[in-house]
């Protein structure tokens, strides 16, 4: 099926992974270029944090969260329908999706519900870095639960 894109060119609208080829969707998910992505993400939402600069920074922690959810649909594109379809969507699916532990949920809960604004007092010390760590969480048990998936179903 083909539609247009917001610069009028045509796409594919199927499965994200129908271009693959040979290639192991577990291995295509976490290939150097997509997780290095979501390293990158993570490694600038530190950065931002670092200069609290809160906005970037929870943006970043989001979007590498999202990211490392996408490994997962590629693997089980039945989640596609309940996640949505971009990284803050997958971010609130998954803080409510009792199919996953609730320490993940409770991680993409925080990311959820955090301001990307400034708090209205600053604090002596660091920055909270709460969503780093929130973001961090959910990127290491998708990589686990995508590698987990790709051993039982080769």
């Amino acid at each position: 099926m083909l539609g247009t894109s917001l610069l009028g060119t045509r796409a594919r609208a199927e499965k994200p992974h129908a271009r693959l080829g040979s290639l192991s969707l577990a291995a295509a998910a976490h290939r150097p270029g997509v997780a290095g992505r979501r390293q990158n993400d993570l490694a600038a939402a530190d950065e931002a944090l670092s200069r609290r600069s809160y906005r970037p920074a929870v943006t970043h922690a989001r979007r590498a969260a999202g990211m490392a959810l996408n490994a997962i649909l590629l693997t089980a594109p039945e989640k596609t329908e309940r996640w949505g379809r971009s990284y803050m969507e997958h971010v609130v699916a998954l803080a409510g999706d009792d199919e996953v532990p609730g320490e993940i949920r409770a991680a993409a809960e925080l990311l959820r519900a955090t301001s990307p604004s400034p708090p209205a007092l600053v604090t002596l010390g660091g920055p909270d870095r709460s969503s780093w760590k929130a973001a961090q969480i959910i990127v290491e048990w998708a990589r686990a639960t995508t590698l987990a998936s790709s051993t039982t179903t080769s």
